[in-house]
């Protein structure tokens, strides 16, 4: 009877692990494709109406600019795990 009970717990709680796995993988894949979309809606529209330098320029702004904000958040991650 102890090894039937064992083997019902063990079997529960493999099947408990796999689902919190697949949970917290779907919770990241949905984190990931949030992130991307917000980056997305950063980079202007290519199909803008008007002169080719003025969206060759708007776009060089637009990079420049995500570049930047990019590099500041990667200098302030560095700076704090070098400090700890």
């Amino acid at each position: 009877m102890e090894l039937q009970l064992l083997l019902v717990v063990s079997q529960t709680l493999q099947i408990g692990t796999i689902a919190a796995i697949i949970f917290t993988a779907c919770f990241f894949v949905s984190q990931v494709n949030y992130r991307a979309q917000l980056a997305m809606a950063k980079l202007p529209a290519i199909a803008q109406p008007g002169n080719t330098e003025k969206k060759r320029l708007s776009y060089l702004h637009a990079a420049k600019d995500l570049y930047a904000q990019g590099y500041k958040q990667v200098s302030v991650l560095e700076t704090s795990l070098a400090v700890v």
